[in-house]
Protein backbone atom coordinates (compact mmCIF):
# COMPACT_ATOMS: atom_id res chain seq x y z
CA UNK A 1 0.00 0.00 0.00
CA UNK A 2 0.86 3.64 -0.36
CA UNK A 3 0.84 4.86 3.15
CA UNK A 4 0.92 8.59 4.68
CA UNK A 5 2.44 8.34 8.18
CA UNK A 6 1.35 11.49 10.11
CA UNK A 7 3.52 11.23 13.30
CA UNK A 8 3.17 13.23 16.69
CA UNK A 9 7.29 13.31 17.03
CA UNK A 10 9.99 10.60 15.83
CA UNK A 11 13.11 13.00 17.09
CA UNK A 12 15.05 10.98 19.59
CA UNK A 13 15.41 14.14 21.85
CA UNK A 14 11.82 14.15 23.09
CA UNK A 15 10.36 11.70 26.02
CA UNK A 16 8.81 8.53 26.82
CA UNK A 17 8.51 5.79 24.01
CA UNK A 18 6.50 7.75 21.61
CA UNK A 19 9.51 8.29 19.11
CA UNK A 20 11.20 4.51 18.90
CA UNK A 21 7.66 3.12 18.64
CA UNK A 22 7.21 5.52 16.18
CA UNK A 23 10.17 4.95 14.02
CA UNK A 24 9.92 1.04 14.80
CA UNK A 25 6.40 1.07 12.85
CA UNK A 26 7.42 3.64 9.92
CA UNK A 27 10.79 1.53 9.31
CA UNK A 28 8.87 -1.92 10.03
CA UNK A 29 6.48 -1.21 7.68
CA UNK A 30 8.71 0.29 4.52
CA UNK A 31 10.84 -2.90 5.16
CA UNK A 32 7.92 -4.91 4.23
CA UNK A 33 7.66 -3.21 1.14
CA UNK A 34 4.66 -0.60 1.22
CA UNK A 35 5.26 3.16 -0.18
CA UNK A 36 5.78 5.34 2.98
CA UNK A 37 5.71 8.67 3.92
CA UNK A 38 6.48 10.11 7.14
CA UNK A 39 4.95 13.46 7.92
CA UNK A 40 6.06 15.52 11.58
CA UNK A 41 5.71 18.44 12.85
CA UNK A 42 8.57 20.58 14.63
CA UNK A 43 10.02 23.94 15.26
CA UNK A 44 13.40 22.83 15.95
CA UNK A 45 16.53 21.44 13.98
CA UNK A 46 17.40 18.01 15.61
CA UNK A 47 19.75 17.32 12.57
CA UNK A 48 19.00 14.07 10.29
CA UNK A 49 17.33 11.37 11.03
CA UNK A 50 17.94 7.71 9.80
CA UNK A 51 14.68 6.77 8.59
CA UNK A 52 14.24 3.70 6.08
CA UNK A 53 11.72 6.17 4.04
CA UNK A 54 11.12 9.37 3.10
CA UNK A 55 10.61 11.67 6.27
CA UNK A 56 9.04 15.66 6.03
CA UNK A 57 9.00 18.18 8.80
CA UNK A 58 6.76 20.77 8.74
CA UNK A 59 6.69 24.01 10.83
CA UNK A 60 4.86 24.51 13.65
CA UNK A 61 1.16 24.39 12.17
CA UNK A 62 -0.33 25.91 15.89
CA UNK A 63 1.30 28.89 17.80
CA UNK A 64 4.11 26.30 18.84
CA UNK A 65 5.13 23.03 18.96
CA UNK A 66 4.75 21.47 22.43
CA UNK A 67 7.37 18.85 23.03
CA UNK A 68 8.70 17.81 26.00
CA UNK A 69 12.54 18.33 25.70
CA UNK A 70 15.37 17.93 28.12
CA UNK A 71 15.43 21.99 27.73
CA UNK A 72 12.38 23.96 27.15
CA UNK A 73 11.08 27.84 27.75
CA UNK A 74 7.92 28.25 30.14
CA UNK A 75 5.18 29.41 27.80
CA UNK A 76 2.70 32.10 29.45
CA UNK A 77 -0.77 30.95 29.91
CA UNK A 78 -2.50 32.94 27.22
CA UNK A 79 -0.07 31.36 24.92
CA UNK A 80 -1.01 27.74 26.43
CA UNK A 81 -4.67 28.04 26.39
CA UNK A 82 -4.49 29.64 22.35
CA UNK A 83 -2.11 26.33 21.97
CA UNK A 84 -4.66 24.20 23.57
CA UNK A 85 -8.15 25.58 21.81
CA UNK A 86 -6.41 25.79 18.46
CA UNK A 87 -5.62 21.54 19.15
CA UNK A 88 -9.20 20.58 19.18
CA UNK A 89 -9.47 22.08 15.64
CA UNK A 90 -6.65 24.07 13.47
CA UNK A 91 -7.88 25.58 10.22
CA UNK A 92 -4.27 25.96 9.46
CA UNK A 93 -3.75 22.10 9.85
CA UNK A 94 -6.73 21.32 7.92
CA UNK A 95 -5.29 23.70 4.96
CA UNK A 96 -1.64 22.09 5.05
CA UNK A 97 -2.75 18.61 5.69
CA UNK A 98 -5.15 18.24 2.47
CA UNK A 99 -2.47 19.43 0.37
CA UNK A 100 -0.10 16.72 1.97
CA UNK A 101 -2.57 14.67 1.21
CA UNK A 102 -3.39 15.90 -2.30
CA UNK A 103 0.35 15.84 -2.93
CA UNK A 104 1.01 12.13 -1.95
CA UNK A 105 -2.56 10.08 -2.68
CA UNK A 106 -2.33 8.16 -0.54
CA UNK A 107 -4.29 4.29 -0.11
CA UNK A 108 -4.57 5.01 4.03
CA UNK A 109 -3.91 7.83 6.12
CA UNK A 110 -2.57 6.84 9.81
CA UNK A 111 -2.25 9.25 12.64
CA UNK A 112 0.31 7.91 15.37
CA UNK A 113 -0.50 10.05 18.18
CA UNK A 114 -2.06 13.64 17.08
CA UNK A 115 -0.60 16.31 19.09
CA UNK A 116 0.79 18.82 16.89
CA UNK A 117 -0.56 17.32 13.94
CA UNK A 118 -3.98 18.28 15.04
CA UNK A 119 -7.54 16.51 14.89
CA UNK A 120 -8.40 18.83 11.85
CA UNK A 121 -6.05 15.89 9.54
CA UNK A 122 -8.76 13.72 9.91
CA UNK A 123 -11.38 15.54 8.47
CA UNK A 124 -8.55 16.59 5.64
CA UNK A 125 -8.54 12.80 5.01
CA UNK A 126 -11.98 12.48 5.26
CA UNK A 127 -12.94 14.91 2.95
CA UNK A 128 -10.82 13.50 0.06
CA UNK A 129 -12.46 9.69 0.85
CA UNK A 130 -9.10 8.69 2.06
CA UNK A 131 -9.16 5.93 5.20
CA UNK A 132 -8.25 7.18 8.37
CA UNK A 133 -6.19 5.10 10.95
CA UNK A 134 -5.37 5.91 14.42
CA UNK A 135 -3.14 4.73 16.91
CA UNK A 136 -3.36 5.55 20.50
CA UNK A 137 -0.39 5.78 22.67
CA UNK A 138 -1.17 8.88 25.10
CA UNK A 139 -4.21 10.79 26.62
CA UNK A 140 -3.72 13.77 24.67
CA UNK A 141 -7.35 13.41 23.52
CA UNK A 142 -9.02 13.38 26.85
CA UNK A 143 -6.86 15.51 29.04
CA UNK A 144 -4.97 18.13 28.45
CA UNK A 145 -2.55 17.63 30.67
CA UNK A 146 -1.85 14.59 28.91
CA UNK A 147 -2.20 11.89 31.58
CA UNK A 148 -5.32 11.73 33.67
CA UNK A 149 -3.77 12.54 36.66
CA UNK A 150 -3.75 15.46 38.52
CA UNK A 151 -2.84 16.93 42.31
CA UNK A 152 -1.01 13.09 43.11
CA UNK A 153 -4.23 11.45 42.07
CA UNK A 154 -5.30 9.66 39.36
CA UNK A 155 -8.47 11.00 37.40
CA UNK A 156 -11.61 8.97 38.24
CA UNK A 157 -13.70 11.86 35.93
CA UNK A 158 -13.00 14.31 33.48
CA UNK A 159 -12.76 17.79 34.89
CA UNK A 160 -14.16 20.78 33.30
CA UNK A 161 -11.39 21.94 31.92
CA UNK A 162 -10.68 18.71 30.34
CA UNK A 163 -14.15 18.46 28.66
CA UNK A 164 -14.23 21.53 27.31
CA UNK A 165 -10.46 21.96 26.08
CA UNK A 166 -11.49 18.59 24.21
CA UNK A 167 -14.51 18.94 22.42
CA UNK A 168 -13.08 18.93 19.02
CA UNK A 169 -11.15 16.58 19.56
CA UNK A 170 -14.05 14.07 20.24
CA UNK A 171 -15.95 15.73 17.63
CA UNK A 172 -12.72 14.49 15.05
CA UNK A 173 -12.43 11.40 15.86
CA UNK A 174 -15.94 10.04 14.19
CA UNK A 175 -13.44 10.92 11.03
CA UNK A 176 -11.57 7.71 11.98
CA UNK A 177 -12.01 4.16 10.50
CA UNK A 178 -9.92 2.01 12.22
CA UNK A 179 -8.22 2.74 15.94
CA UNK A 180 -5.74 0.71 18.03
CA UNK A 181 -4.73 1.34 21.61
CA UNK A 182 -0.77 0.34 22.62
CA UNK A 183 -2.56 -1.71 25.48
CA UNK A 184 -5.78 -2.91 26.31
CA UNK A 185 -6.35 -0.16 28.55
CA UNK A 186 -5.86 2.63 27.02
CA UNK A 187 -8.13 1.27 23.46
CA UNK A 188 -10.59 1.23 26.03
CA UNK A 189 -10.17 4.43 28.06
CA UNK A 190 -11.31 6.44 24.77
CA UNK A 191 -13.67 4.07 24.00
CA UNK A 192 -15.49 4.11 27.46
CA UNK A 193 -15.62 7.97 26.75
CA UNK A 194 -17.27 7.99 23.49
CA UNK A 195 -14.20 8.69 21.34
CA UNK A 196 -13.80 7.16 17.66
CA UNK A 197 -18.07 6.40 17.71
CA UNK A 198 -17.65 5.09 14.21
CA UNK A 199 -14.61 3.41 14.31
CA UNK A 200 -15.25 0.00 12.07
CA UNK A 201 -12.24 -1.66 13.20
CA UNK A 202 -10.90 -1.79 17.17
CA UNK A 203 -7.48 -3.14 18.11
CA UNK A 204 -4.36 -3.23 20.25
CA UNK A 205 -0.74 -3.73 18.83
CA UNK A 206 1.61 -3.10 21.82
CA UNK A 207 4.57 -0.96 21.01
CA UNK A 208 7.60 -2.85 19.14
CA UNK A 209 11.10 -3.60 19.80
CA UNK A 210 13.04 -2.97 16.72
CA UNK A 211 15.96 -5.44 18.32
CA UNK A 212 17.46 -7.53 21.12
CA UNK A 213 20.14 -5.59 22.75
CA UNK A 214 23.42 -7.60 23.33
CA UNK A 215 23.33 -8.35 27.12
CA UNK A 216 25.84 -6.15 28.74
CA UNK A 217 26.19 -6.72 32.41
CA UNK A 218 28.54 -4.20 34.35
CA UNK A 219 29.84 -6.14 37.63
CA UNK A 220 28.89 -4.79 40.88
CA UNK A 221 31.71 -3.39 42.94
CA UNK A 222 31.19 -4.46 45.80
CA UNK A 223 28.04 -6.79 45.62
CA UNK A 224 25.28 -4.53 46.27
CA UNK A 225 22.22 -4.80 45.01
CA UNK A 226 21.54 -2.16 42.22
CA UNK A 227 17.93 -0.68 41.58
CA UNK A 228 17.46 1.02 38.81
CA UNK A 229 14.75 3.82 38.04
CA UNK A 230 14.59 5.07 33.96
CA UNK A 231 12.13 8.18 33.17
CA UNK A 232 11.01 11.91 33.70
CA UNK A 233 11.25 12.70 36.89
CA UNK A 234 7.67 14.14 37.66
CA UNK A 235 5.53 13.29 40.57
CA UNK A 236 3.39 10.79 38.80
CA UNK A 237 6.41 8.26 38.02
CA UNK A 238 5.85 7.67 41.65
CA UNK A 239 10.14 8.40 42.13
CA UNK A 240 8.54 9.38 45.81
CA UNK A 241 7.39 5.44 46.36
CA UNK A 242 10.60 4.43 45.53
CA UNK A 243 12.15 6.35 47.80
CA UNK A 244 9.92 5.60 50.58
CA UNK A 245 10.38 1.79 50.04
CA UNK A 246 14.35 2.22 49.90
CA UNK A 247 14.22 3.80 53.70
CA UNK A 248 12.63 0.16 54.61
CA UNK A 249 15.17 -1.80 53.10
CA UNK A 250 17.45 -4.26 54.52
CA UNK A 251 19.34 -6.07 52.33
CA UNK A 252 22.16 -8.41 53.53
CA UNK A 253 25.44 -7.39 51.42
CA UNK A 254 23.69 -3.52 50.98
CA UNK A 255 21.66 -1.63 47.68
CA UNK A 256 22.08 1.10 45.85
CA UNK A 257 19.94 3.00 43.51
CA UNK A 258 20.36 4.76 40.27
CA UNK A 259 18.06 7.07 38.61
CA UNK A 260 18.01 7.94 35.07
CA UNK A 261 16.23 10.93 34.04
CA UNK A 262 15.59 14.63 34.48
CA UNK A 263 13.31 16.96 35.77
CA UNK A 264 13.05 20.30 37.67
CA UNK A 265 15.86 21.24 39.57
CA UNK A 266 13.50 22.13 42.98
CA UNK A 267 12.45 18.66 42.28
CA UNK A 268 14.76 16.40 42.04
CA UNK A 269 16.01 18.15 45.75
CA UNK A 270 12.85 17.20 47.51
CA UNK A 271 13.50 13.84 45.68
CA UNK A 272 17.59 13.86 47.42
CA UNK A 273 15.79 14.91 50.76
CA UNK A 274 12.96 11.93 50.37
CA UNK A 275 15.97 9.32 49.82
CA UNK A 276 17.03 10.41 53.61
CA UNK A 277 20.69 8.52 53.92
CA UNK A 278 19.88 5.71 51.06
CA UNK A 279 22.60 5.33 48.46
CA UNK A 280 20.80 7.24 45.42
CA UNK A 281 23.26 7.98 42.15
CA UNK A 282 20.88 10.52 40.44
CA UNK A 283 22.68 10.24 36.66
CA UNK A 284 20.45 12.73 34.83
CA UNK A 285 19.41 12.19 31.32
CA UNK A 286 21.65 8.63 30.06
CA UNK A 287 21.06 6.21 27.40
CA UNK A 288 18.87 3.37 28.74
CA UNK A 289 21.38 0.59 27.55
CA UNK A 290 24.09 2.16 29.80
CA UNK A 291 21.57 2.43 33.05
CA UNK A 292 20.46 -0.89 32.38
CA UNK A 293 23.54 -2.78 32.50
CA UNK A 294 24.54 -1.77 35.71
CA UNK A 295 21.03 -2.35 37.08
CA UNK A 296 19.93 -6.50 39.18
CA UNK A 297 16.08 -4.68 38.91
CA UNK A 298 14.59 -2.02 37.47
CA UNK A 299 11.50 -0.34 39.55
CA UNK A 300 8.37 1.31 37.72
CA UNK A 301 6.94 2.67 40.40
CA UNK A 302 4.20 4.57 38.33
CA UNK A 303 1.14 6.56 40.41
CA UNK A 304 -0.65 7.57 36.93
CA UNK A 305 -2.47 4.81 34.55
CA UNK A 306 0.13 4.63 32.10
CA UNK A 307 -0.97 3.85 28.39
CA UNK A 308 1.65 1.47 28.07
CA UNK A 309 5.68 1.70 29.81
CA UNK A 310 7.79 0.68 27.36
CA UNK A 311 11.05 1.16 29.77
CA UNK A 312 9.62 -2.18 31.30
CA UNK A 313 10.05 -4.09 28.17
CA UNK A 314 13.35 -2.37 27.42
CA UNK A 315 14.29 -3.48 30.79
CA UNK A 316 13.34 -7.53 30.14
CA UNK A 317 14.80 -7.03 26.77
CA UNK A 318 18.34 -6.40 28.44
CA UNK A 319 18.09 -9.32 30.80
CA UNK A 320 16.75 -7.60 34.08
CA UNK A 321 13.90 -8.10 35.57
CA UNK A 322 11.13 -5.71 36.49
CA UNK A 323 9.43 -4.65 39.40
CA UNK A 324 5.95 -2.71 37.87
CA UNK A 325 3.25 -0.96 39.65
CA UNK A 326 -0.32 -2.42 38.84
CA UNK A 327 -2.01 0.01 36.55
CA UNK A 328 -3.37 1.11 33.98
CA UNK A 329 -1.40 0.10 30.60
CA UNK A 330 1.26 -1.30 33.16
CA UNK A 331 -0.03 -4.64 33.49
CA UNK A 332 0.64 -5.83 29.85
CA UNK A 333 4.26 -5.51 30.68
CA UNK A 334 5.73 -8.47 32.33
CA UNK A 335 4.54 -11.50 33.47
CA UNK A 336 4.13 -11.77 37.09
CA UNK A 337 6.54 -13.92 39.18
CA UNK A 338 8.01 -15.30 35.93
CA UNK A 339 9.78 -12.05 34.56
CA UNK A 340 8.91 -9.62 37.34
CA UNK A 341 6.94 -8.85 40.08
CA UNK A 342 3.85 -6.34 40.07
CA UNK A 343 3.27 -4.29 43.67
CA UNK A 344 -0.11 -2.02 43.93
CA UNK A 345 0.54 1.05 43.03
CA UNK A 346 1.55 4.04 45.78
CA UNK A 347 1.91 0.84 48.23
CA UNK A 348 6.09 1.83 49.19
CA UNK A 349 5.63 -1.11 51.85
CA UNK A 350 4.48 -3.63 49.20
CA UNK A 351 7.28 -2.23 47.35
CA UNK A 352 10.05 -2.24 49.93
CA UNK A 353 8.35 -6.27 50.47
CA UNK A 354 8.81 -7.49 47.17
CA UNK A 355 12.26 -6.16 46.51
CA UNK A 356 13.34 -7.38 49.81
CA UNK A 357 12.13 -10.98 48.65
CA UNK A 358 14.43 -10.50 45.42
CA UNK A 359 17.38 -9.27 47.21
CA UNK A 360 17.38 -12.42 49.53
CA UNK A 361 16.85 -15.07 46.35
CA UNK A 362 19.44 -13.62 43.54
CA UNK A 363 19.11 -16.87 41.76
CA UNK A 364 15.45 -16.07 41.34
CA UNK A 365 16.16 -12.36 40.25
CA UNK A 366 18.32 -14.10 37.57
CA UNK A 367 15.88 -16.06 36.46
CA UNK A 368 13.32 -13.86 36.03
CA UNK A 369 15.19 -12.00 34.06
CA UNK A 370 15.89 -14.56 31.27
CA UNK A 371 12.63 -15.40 31.40
CA UNK A 372 12.21 -11.65 30.74
CA UNK A 373 14.39 -11.19 27.41
CA UNK A 374 12.73 -13.98 25.65
CA UNK A 375 9.45 -12.07 26.83
CA UNK A 376 10.40 -9.26 25.51
CA UNK A 377 11.07 -11.50 21.85
CA UNK A 378 7.30 -11.15 22.06
CA UNK A 379 7.78 -7.55 21.01
CA UNK A 380 10.23 -7.46 18.37
CA UNK A 381 9.04 -5.85 15.36
CA UNK A 382 8.13 -9.09 12.54
CA UNK A 383 4.91 -9.65 14.80
CA UNK A 384 3.96 -5.95 15.64
CA UNK A 385 4.55 -4.61 12.03
CA UNK A 386 2.07 -7.55 10.83
CA UNK A 387 -0.17 -6.64 13.28
CA UNK A 388 0.07 -3.26 12.39
CA UNK A 389 -0.39 -3.60 8.51
CA UNK A 390 -3.27 -6.03 9.02
CA UNK A 391 -4.78 -3.23 11.18
CA UNK A 392 -4.40 -0.51 8.07
CA UNK A 393 -5.42 -2.88 5.27
CA UNK A 394 -8.46 -3.78 7.65
CA UNK A 395 -9.14 0.02 7.80
CA UNK A 396 -8.94 0.50 4.28
CA UNK A 397 -11.39 -2.52 3.51
CA UNK A 398 -14.18 -1.28 5.87
CA UNK A 399 -13.62 2.72 5.11
CA UNK A 400 -16.28 4.42 2.92
CA UNK A 401 -15.92 7.42 0.80
CA UNK A 402 -17.39 9.91 3.17
CA UNK A 403 -18.89 9.24 6.65
CA UNK A 404 -20.19 5.74 7.52
CA UNK A 405 -23.45 5.54 9.47
CA UNK A 406 -22.55 4.51 13.29
CA UNK A 407 -24.02 1.27 14.61
CA UNK A 408 -22.22 -0.64 12.42
CA UNK A 409 -20.51 -4.14 13.76
CA UNK A 410 -17.15 -3.63 15.42
CA UNK A 411 -14.19 -5.84 13.99
CA UNK A 412 -11.65 -6.79 16.60
CA UNK A 413 -8.23 -7.58 14.71
CA UNK A 414 -6.49 -8.75 17.78
CA UNK A 415 -6.31 -8.61 21.56
CA UNK A 416 -3.39 -9.80 23.64
CA UNK A 417 -5.47 -10.57 26.31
Amino acid sequence: MRMLLLCTTIDPVHKGGGPPTTRAFVNGLTRRGHQVRCITVTDQDTGAIQMDCEVKRLPSLNIYADYWTVTRTPRPRWQKLVWHVLENFNPRALTWMSAEIRDYDPDVVCTIGIQNINVASWLAAARLHKPVAHYIHEYFLLCWRGSLFNSGVNCTRRCPSCKTLSVGKKWMSRYVDGVSGNSRYALDVHLERGYFADAAVHTVIHPPLEELPPIRRVPPDDGRLRIGFLGVLVDSKGVEVLADATRRLDVPGGFRVLVGGTGDAGYIEDLRRRFGDVDVDFRGWVKPDDLLAECDVLVVPSLWGEPFGRVAIEAQAHGVAAVVSRIGGLTDTIEDGVTGLFFPAGDAEALATTLSRLAADRERLVRMGENGRRFAARFLNDSAIERFETFLEATVACARPGRRPSGEPVKVLYDPK
